[in-house]
């Protein structure tokens, strides 16, 4: 039994073939019955009306829709309309056929939308060329979008690296264009990830400048810092390096009256600060438990236009030489330009306290700390037993002995040791490693109550507080490349009491090096 498609087909090529065969008149009946089911039938089986969900999306999306096309005939394209400028016509077919598969793209422009459900219909328009019927596609869309809002706060500092000081007070090391410093890191144990919070990082390789734009941050195009770069980047977590550009050098010890007869002292050891870091970040206006890292920002309230990048030694962090907050050392950890247009929990402020100093004489293992009662207190960290031959890494992974370099010489009479030494590839023996510091930090005052900075205190485990996790350096993972030049310079004097044997480490956390008297030297 024919259905009433082909029953009208097979109608139409009747009455074509009679309008061909008969006279005047009846030619001029057949071709006005025909025009009639001509006009009938291409709108009857052709006419579509179409639904395409978006879902939930962050941005500009671009999805298809098709349909089989089972009218009669050939369809030219003649124009197209949107009720809302929110979806876009991206594509459509300028002509299609009787039994085709028929696909329209269709764009959600995340500029021209807004936070919630959207809705729009779009009118594609065709001519079926046989008899000039116009047809046209209906395609009714939606989307829910979850708007982005980007921000940032600002921590009091970031560790960049740990440097220590070799025996000797003519002695160095120094990290050049090929070295390796850096770190690895994540923020994700400072979110709820156990009690429904999704943390992501979707980092960005350049350190720029932000400032606060009607409660949002914003990237200040052209202010990108020359002297870091970020190298690597995954879900969790990402590197920072420094740039080729940029020289770190740690001399041996340099105290008033001190010469070559002194070795290894770790109040001498450098900690490099930045002390002006944002943590970027986005959020979604739908997604409640979603945060999203987006790496580093500097702070343009810094007098110190770029990433303010302080080499502080250790001795200044734990007590052992006072500072005042008006001048040098002090006032530089002071942080006195953060104290206005910043929003500050009780009983903090912009200055380091004895607990910040602290936890960042903590970053380096031998060295002596501050508490929170500003009481200074010694390292527990104890070297592994037995101790770690050439290749050797030590039970906590923190430090792998070099093989090119296990030991420099130290006693009276020994040359000099003047040379490059090459990193260690760290992919196995560290696996795992990791260190984490705890710090308040601050929000620009144009930020206060902005719904994404709300949705980040909500999801932090410890409100106003942000902890950062370092794991292997995944710069060391990698290759193993030349790295660093050490000069040792051993005593004059031939009555030295001290070690003579100092084994040489790479510190696994920041690609450094560190001198450890070697036992029963």
């Amino acid at each position: 039994m024919e259905s009433t498609m082909e029953c009208a087909i097979n109608m139409m090529t009747r009455l074509k073939s009679l309008a061909r065969r008969t006279n005047t008149l009846a030619r001029t009946h057949a071709m006005l019955a025909l025009l009639a089911l001509a006009a009938v039938l291409p709108t009857t089986a052709n006419a579509q009306a179409l639904t395409l969900d978006f879902g939930l999306i962050r941005g500009t999306t671009t999805k298809n829709v098709c349909f089989l096309n089972g009218g009669w005939g050939t369809f030219w394209l003649t124009g197209s309309s949107s009720t809302t400028q929110t979806y876009v016509l991206a594509s459509a077919p300028s002509v299609y056929v009787q039994w085709s598969n028929v696909c329209f793209a269709v764009k959600f422009d995340a500029a021209k939308g807004v936070s919630g459900t959207n809705n729009g219909t779009i009118k594609v328009n065709y001519l079926q060329s046989e008899y000039l019927v116009p047809i046209t596609v209906t395609i009714n869309t939606t989307a829910r979008y979850s708007k982005p809002s980007k921000g940032y706060i600002a921590p009091k500092y970031k560790i960049m690296g740990v440097t220590y000081a070799p025996p000797g007070r003519s002695s160095n090391v120094t990290y050049g264009s090929e070295s390796k410093v850096g770190n690895t890191t994540t923020l994700e144990s400072s979110f709820s990830v156990s009690t429904g919070t999704e943390y992501t990082a979707s980092v960005g390789l350049d350190i720029s400048k932000w400032i606060p734009v009607n409660g949002l941050g914003v990237k200040v195009g052209g202010s990108s810092s020359s002297e870091f770069s970020i190298t690597n980047t995954n879900k969790f977590e990402t590197t920072i390096e420094k740039s080729v550009a940029l020289t770190y050098q740690t001399n041996g010890p340099s105290c008033s009256g001190c010469d070559d007869n002194i070795s290894v002292d770790h109040n001498y050891d450098v900690v490099w600060l930045w002390l002006n870091p944002l943590e970027l970040f986005t959020t979604y206006s739908l997604e409640p438990k979603v945060v999203e890292w987006n790496g580093y920002g500097w702070n343009p309230k810094d007098p110190v236009a770029g990433v303010d990048l302080y080499p502080v030694l250790v001795g200044y962090l734990n007590g052992t030489w006072p500072t005042t907050p008006d001048r040098g050392v002090g006032a530089k950890l002071a942080r006195a330009w953060a104290a206005t247009g910043e929003v500050w929990q009780p009983g903090q402020g912009p200055g380091l306290t004895c607990a910040d100093k602290g936890a960042i004489a903590k970053a380096d293992p031998f060295a002596a700390y501050l508490d929170a009662a500003c009481v200074r207190r010694a390292s527990p960290y104890v070297m592994s037993s037995p101790f770690p031959v050439a290749g050797g890494t030590t039970a906590d992974k923190r430090f792998t002995r070099l093989t090119q370099l296990p030991t420099v010489n130290y006693s009276y009479g020994a040359p000099i040791t003047n040379l490059s030494i090459r990193n260690v590839n760290t992919t196995t023996v560290a696996s795992g490693l990791k260190t984490s510091y705890t710090q308040s930090y601050s929000y620009d005052a144009g930020f206060k109550l902005a719904p994404w900075l709300l949705t980040i205190e909500a999801n932090s485990k410890t409100k106003n507080s942000i902890t950062a996790t370092y794991s292997v350096n995944r710069s060391l993972t990698n290759s193993t490349t030349t790295s660093s030049g050490i000069l040792i310079t051993p005593p004059t004097n031939m009555f030295y009491p001290g070690y003579t044997q100092f084994a040489v480490f790479q510190d696994n956390v920041y690609g450094t090096f560190m001198f450890y008297p070697v036992p029963g030297s």
